[in-house]
């Protein structure tokens, strides 16, 4: 707190140039610790992928050799070795781990820990990388090499680059250090002289005017108290004229006075009591002019305050719809797309395993042995060849890759479907403007069967028997096919939320529908949760959710209730029992068509959704 209290003491220009210093520091601090251990990973690592491609290239250069315990051969084939700098010794180990050939630069004794390593291991030592890799040929082991690499050159190389970026760092923290001064000075010599003019207009003196010329935030400043000081003699001049202008008045009463005492001395008592009436009545007509402008400054900050709530309401209130909307197609690709994974992962094991039998194929072929490899007969099926079985190996992963395929292609056209129902819905909000709806002939089955495809997936992944017991040939009906859909959608999502909130096993959704006189009735049924009785009048009531925050918005059934209501029919819980589930019922009058009337624009955004 005292390190704070100092600081804001300070001029602004010690704070500037506090700051700026500051972040020159953490800057340079930054440079000189990052970089160099930065590099020294890199080198290190670069080392490492240096020895290992050296090592494997040594293991399949000398297999031959180690394999027919050819010593001339071995060391044919490590002699450019000999030559590289960074090499310090290398050990050749047959099947039984005795060194069948050993070679030192003279750097350094051999380390004992080589042979202790695993396959492809390496260990770091103070001045060495030490690494072993296994000698194969036709995929049996018949030794491993050894082999050690100098890290010396590479801690030099990173000394040197760390002294130099030190030395660079300090140079450009000195140089910041100067240039930060001279621009906190330059910042704060206009703001100087600022400070200087105010304190002498302070005490009354109205002549000065500040020369700052600059096109910046300081320059627009001394603009607008050049303005405030002219400002202020103009009003000190009116001030003049007013008080000469009262003074003549003084005087003109003065004289009226006299004229009235000289006129009649028994008026004199009558003119002082009129005279202090109106007085009194202009103080009180003052007061009451003061207050009634009080009242309606009060009541303008109210309206704007109002216009400003109203603008905000409807805003929120239009995001809330669009994301309830956006999120029904979207969970579907969700839950469809995770489904997918798990197929794909499939497909790529059936890649991985006709890439192995390719590469097998592909070794056999290089050491000419192929022939041989498919006729020979497997240990596992004394019946079948390896190239039998790995035919059918080849078939079976093809046939996966295929379903796979096929698969994949009948997910591009759910997705397409899905992401084309989005688009009319972003096209459908920016024509919000416009009351009209898109009415059409409408199959309600149709409808119902379309949505229970698109949550097909969903519910599948929640164990929800979804049953439709659809009425055949039912008449259609003349509305504006994707509300319908969004109020199905709705119901239907609601329903699956109450089943699965129940957490028991036999979770069932149906979907039923029937001709009742000249409507079509739909009802979506459930054995979730239930609604209590006291939350049955409020949830068709915009807003309100018995879910949390993250489940759900409380506009989905307010939609879907002002949606049917628009096409002439009404939507009703039914049923409803705690722990029983619930029966929503959708009435829908029979090709009805309906004109569609002038609405608000809150309404209109509802009607895009």
């Amino acid at each position: 707190m005292r390190l704070l209290g100092f600081y804001l003491n300070r001029s602004i220009r010690t704070k500037l140039t506090a700051v700026m210093v500051t972040g020159l520091a953490v800057v340079a601090i930054f440079v000189t610790v990052f970089f160099p251990t930065r590099q020294k990973h890199l080198a290190f690592e670069e080392l490492k992928t240096k020895a290992v491609s050296l090592a494997r290239l040594l293991a399949y250069n000398v297999s031959p050799g180690l394999e027919f315990q050819d010593l001339e051969a071995v060391q044919e084939a490590v002699s450019g070795v000999q030559t590289d700098v960074d090499v310090i010794n290398l050990q050749i180990f047959d099947r039984e781990k005795n060194t069948f050939y050993s070679y030192s630069s003279g750097k350094g004794s051999a380390s004992p820990l080589g042979s202790r390593l695993g396959e492809n291991e390496v260990l770091e030592l103070p001045d060495r990388l030490v690494l072993s890799t296994p000698v194969y040929t036709n995929r049996n082991r018949i030794g491993s090499l050894t082999l050690e690499i100098s890290t010396l050159g590479v801690l030099q190389q990173v000394r040197d680059n760390r002294d130099l970026t030190l030395m660079v760092s300090l140079l450009l923290f000195l140089m910041g250090i100067a240039l930060s001064s001279l621009l906190a000075g330059h910042l704060t010599k206009p703001l100087l002289r600022l400070t200087e003019i105010t304190r002498k207009v302070s005490t009354g003196d109205l002549t000065y005017h500040i020369d700052i010329k600059a096109k910046d935030e300081i320059g627009h400043l001394a603009s607008s108290f050049n303005n405030m000081v002219s400002s202020l003699r103009e009003a000190q001049q009116r001030n003049r004229l007013y008080l000469q202008k009262i003074e003549k008045s003084n005087l003109i009463l003065q004289e009226q006075r006299k004229e009235i005492e000289a006129y009649s001395h028994t008026l004199e008592e009558r003119v002082e009591e009129r005279t202090a009436r109106l007085n009194q009545a202009y103080q009180e007509l003052s007061e009451k002019n003061i207050e009634l402008e009080r009242t309606l400054e009060a009541l303008n900050r109210s309206q704007e305050r109002l216009r400003e709530a109203e603008k905000l309401a409807v805003i929120g209130e239009i995001g809330s719809r669009v994301a309830h909307e956006i999120l029904n197609p979207i969970t579907a690709l969700l839950s469809r797309t995770q489904i997918e994974m798990d197929y794909f992962e499939v497909t790529q094991n059936a890649l991985k395993m006709m890439k192995e039998i390719i590469a097998d194929w592909q070794q056999n072929l290089r050491t000419g042995k192929l022939s041989e490899y498919l006729l020979r007969k497997s240990p596992e099926k004394t019946d079948a060849s390896y190239g039998e079985e790995d035919l059918a190996l080849l078939s079976r992963a093809v046939e996966k890759n295929i379903d796979s395929l096929k698969r994949s292609q009948e997910f591009l056209h759910f997705f397409e479907h899905h992401i084309m129902r989005l688009v009319k819905i972003i096209d459908n909000l920016r024509e919000m403007a416009r009351s009209k709806r898109e009415l059409e002939e409408v199959d309600v089955n149709s409808c119902l069967q379309e949505v229970a495809e698109l949550y097909q997936d969903g519910v599948k992944k929640r164990k929800i028997k979804l049953t439709q017991k659809l009425t055949p040939n039912l008449p259609k009906i003349y509305t504006d096919y994707t509300e319908l859909f969004q109020v199905f959608s709705n119901l239907l999502r609601n329903a699956m939320q109450a089943v699965e909130s129940e957490r028991r096993e036999g979770g069932e959704v149906t979907f039923d529908s029937e001709v009742v006189g000249e409507e079509t009735w739909v009802r979506v049924i459930d054995n979730g949760v239930g609604i209590p009785e006291e939350n049955r009048p409020l949830i068709f009531e915009h807003g309100f959710s018995t879910k949390s925050r993250s489940e759900g918005t409380g506009l989905g059934l307010a939609i879907s209730g002002r949606l049917v209501q628009e096409m002439g029919g009404e939507l009703l819980l039914e049923s409803s029992e705690p722990g029983a589930g619930a029966t929503f019922l959708v009435k829908l009058p029979s090709m009805n068509k309906p004109v569609p009337a002038e609405t608000s624009r809150v309404e209109r955004v509802e009607k895009a959704l």
